[in-house]
């Protein structure tokens, strides 16, 4: 895998600073909402502050909290705002969005390891603070959380440390501690969802992986059939993540058609089927959760039905699918109704059993694995010679300079 200096300065030429420095305007239709800053003193590094955004109302309603992790570069109170028409379409489905603005960059947390100790400094500052002028939290009520990139890292550790005491505990992990607070926490987050996640099963990203095990957190994993290594993803990571949880009943895997890795902050085709999903676990809503698991395909807009209008979600064979064909660019598993669709029921399996005593989730990984270095190493060369090519002709042009300005001289 690529190295981190490397990665980072990918991301930020041909992702951050797009995003930073060019407005991305809400092409969505979304009820009114407010969205303004608030302080969090106990985050780390200079921009203890969040972005909330909520639903503009009279002032007397409360709403379940959902908390948002951001990606690599897209920290601070500058480059967050670009989250801005994501978080207000999440919280126009009737959600306080809080999207913590700390860890500029993942190398100021421990390579965004430790993001899960900032979005539990957030959300224990808000219950401490409660309540919070702006803040229409209804603390009785359960949460939820979602995060693109680093952040959909995030969102996994979560979902892994509310199902498992043992994860994070090794004293080899320093830099986190998770508390009794922390743990209370964790039990009131009740769905996650990971936005273009890195690779869970990589301990380049997942300080504890041989810990790492979701059992009981309904968990949803986005891709796009555009999110591709070095700036995003490795191929078919995500559904190494869906994999990768091979205990879990309620799981959604996801792949977007024409989706780039940052498709949360372009054009979030995602964000309504994240809030479709929260309000489903967290509220009970059985319209929503229709349209994430619902067996109906005449609902209109809901995730079975875009796959058979062959909108929205993938089609079979496009970049990112999962399966062992790469037939699957949505599965939803656990649901009232039985799998979704109910074809591709058998990578709903626990356990996904091999053959011959092998764990087939051990197989796939290692499939995606080969696949993912393959496409790695085709990539960094194509970069490479094209590196190569660029400096050809630089000093090409250099010489027909020299020859210019020589000819020139003489002249004169």
């Amino acid at each position: 895998m690529m190295g981190y200096s490397s990665r980072q300065l990918l991301t930020t030429i041909v992702v951050a600073l797009p995003a930073i420095y060019f407005s991305i305007p809400n092409h969505k239709s979304v009820a009114e909402t407010i969205c303004h800053f608030i302080p969090i003193p106990t985050l780390t590094g200079r921009y203890k502050t969040a972005l909330t955004c909520h639903p503009l109302d009279d002032g007397t309603t409360t709403y379940p909290l959902h908390i948002f992790a951001h990606g690599d570069f897209m920290g601070g109170s500058i480059a967050i705002r670009r989250y801005k028409p994501h978080l207000q379409e999440l919280a126009s489905f009737g959600f306080v969005v809080v999207a913590f603005a700390s860890c500029p960059i993942d190398h100021v947390c421990h390579n965004g390891q430790s993001y899960i100790v900032e979005a539990l400094k957030t959300i224990a500052y808000l219950e401490e603070h409660h309540p919070i002028d702006g803040v229409p939290i209804d603390l009785n009520l359960p949460y939820s959380a979602s995060g693109h990139s680093t952040g959909g890292r995030t969102a996994l550790m979560l979902a892994a440390a509310r199902d498992s005491v043992e994860y994070l505990k090794s004293p080899a992990i320093d830099f986190i501690n998770l508390t009794a607070r922390d743990r209370r926490i964790l039990h009131k987050i009740v769905a996650v969802v990971g936005d273009h996640p890195d690779p869970m099963y990589d301990s380049y990203f997942n300080p504890d992986v041989s810990h790492y095990n979701i059992t009981q957190t309904p968990t949803m994993i986005i891709t796009g059939t555009r999110d591709m290594f070095p700036v995003g993803e490795p191929v078919y990571s995500a559904w190494g993540n869906f994999v990768f949880m091979p205990r879990l009943t309620n799981r959604v895997f996801l792949n977007i058609e024409g989706a780039t890795h940052n498709g949360p902050v372009l054009s979030h085709t995602e964000t309504k089927y994240v809030a479709y999903f929260s309000q489903f676990h967290v509220l009970g809503n059985e319209t929503a959760g229709a349209m994430i698991y619902g067996s109906d395909n005449a609902v209109e807009g809901s995730l079975l039905n875009m796959w058979k209008r062959g909108e929205v979600v993938a089609s079979a064979g496009a970049r990112n699918n999962g399966g062992v064909s790469g037939e699957v660019g949505f599965l939803a598993c656990g649901g009232k109704s039985g799998d979704v669709p109910a074809q591709f029921g058998q990578y709903c399996d626990s356990g996904m059993i091999g053959v011959d005593g092998v764990d087939g989730v051990d197989v796939e990984l290692q499939r995606i694995l080969i696949v993912g270095e393959r496409e790695g190493r085709v990539i960094l060369l194509g970069c490479g010679i094209l590196v190569a090519v660029l400096c050809l002709i630089w000093l090409g042009m250099r010489q027909r300079l020299r020859i210019y300005t020589a000819g020139y001289t003489q002249l004169v």
